[in-house]
Protein backbone atom coordinates (compact mmCIF):
# COMPACT_ATOMS: atom_id res chain seq x y z
CA UNK A 1 0.00 0.00 0.00
CA UNK A 2 2.90 2.32 0.69
CA UNK A 3 3.99 1.69 -2.89
CA UNK A 4 0.76 0.66 -4.56
CA UNK A 5 -2.91 -0.18 -4.18
CA UNK A 6 -4.54 -1.65 -1.09
CA UNK A 7 -3.70 -5.37 -0.85
CA UNK A 8 -7.12 -6.10 0.65
CA UNK A 9 -9.54 -4.36 -1.76
CA UNK A 10 -7.31 -3.03 -4.57
CA UNK A 11 -8.29 0.62 -4.06
CA UNK A 12 -5.82 3.36 -4.92
CA UNK A 13 -7.49 5.78 -2.47
CA UNK A 14 -4.64 5.67 0.03
CA UNK A 15 -4.20 8.15 2.88
CA UNK A 16 -0.38 8.30 3.31
CA UNK A 17 1.93 9.27 6.18
CA UNK A 18 -0.70 9.30 8.91
CA UNK A 19 0.72 10.22 12.32
CA UNK A 20 -0.08 7.66 15.03
CA UNK A 21 -0.46 9.07 18.53
CA UNK A 22 -0.96 7.65 21.98
CA UNK A 23 -3.86 9.65 23.35
CA UNK A 24 -4.66 9.34 27.00
CA UNK A 25 -5.61 11.73 29.74
CA UNK A 26 -2.05 13.04 30.08
CA UNK A 27 -0.41 13.11 26.66
CA UNK A 28 -0.69 13.12 22.91
CA UNK A 29 2.69 11.69 22.03
CA UNK A 30 3.59 9.97 18.80
CA UNK A 31 3.62 6.21 19.02
CA UNK A 32 7.00 4.60 18.50
CA UNK A 33 8.84 1.30 18.62
CA UNK A 34 11.95 0.62 20.69
CA UNK A 35 14.94 -1.70 20.11
CA UNK A 36 17.08 -2.46 23.17
CA UNK A 37 20.64 -3.64 22.69
CA UNK A 38 22.51 -5.57 25.37
CA UNK A 39 25.73 -7.43 24.57
CA UNK A 40 29.21 -8.06 25.87
CA UNK A 41 32.17 -6.98 23.75
CA UNK A 42 35.70 -7.59 24.98
CA UNK A 43 34.40 -8.38 28.45
CA UNK A 44 32.62 -5.02 28.73
CA UNK A 45 28.83 -4.91 28.67
CA UNK A 46 27.28 -2.56 26.14
CA UNK A 47 23.76 -1.29 26.53
CA UNK A 48 22.01 0.98 24.11
CA UNK A 49 18.72 1.56 22.42
CA UNK A 50 17.12 3.08 19.39
CA UNK A 51 13.56 4.11 18.73
CA UNK A 52 11.47 5.15 15.76
CA UNK A 53 8.18 6.91 15.31
CA UNK A 54 5.46 5.00 13.49
CA UNK A 55 3.42 6.17 10.52
CA UNK A 56 0.41 4.58 8.88
CA UNK A 57 -0.93 4.23 5.36
CA UNK A 58 -4.72 3.80 5.41
CA UNK A 59 -7.00 2.63 2.62
CA UNK A 60 -9.69 5.26 2.08
CA UNK A 61 -12.14 2.63 0.81
CA UNK A 62 -11.96 -0.29 3.28
CA UNK A 63 -9.85 1.06 6.18
CA UNK A 64 -7.08 -1.50 5.88
CA UNK A 65 -4.00 -0.01 7.60
CA UNK A 66 -0.28 -0.66 7.28
CA UNK A 67 2.13 0.68 9.90
CA UNK A 68 5.77 1.51 9.16
CA UNK A 69 8.72 2.50 11.33
CA UNK A 70 10.07 5.85 10.08
CA UNK A 71 13.68 5.23 11.18
CA UNK A 72 13.80 1.54 10.30
CA UNK A 73 17.47 1.72 9.26
CA UNK A 74 18.50 2.90 12.75
CA UNK A 75 16.45 0.07 14.29
CA UNK A 76 18.14 -2.47 12.00
CA UNK A 77 21.62 -1.20 12.91
CA UNK A 78 20.83 -1.32 16.63
CA UNK A 79 19.61 -4.89 16.24
CA UNK A 80 22.82 -5.86 14.42
CA UNK A 81 24.86 -4.67 17.43
CA UNK A 82 23.37 -7.45 19.56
Amino acid sequence: MKNGPCPKCGSTEIIPNVEIRDQDAHSHRRLSVFVKVTKTTGGMPYKGSESSELQAWICGKCGYTEIYAVSFRKLREARRKE
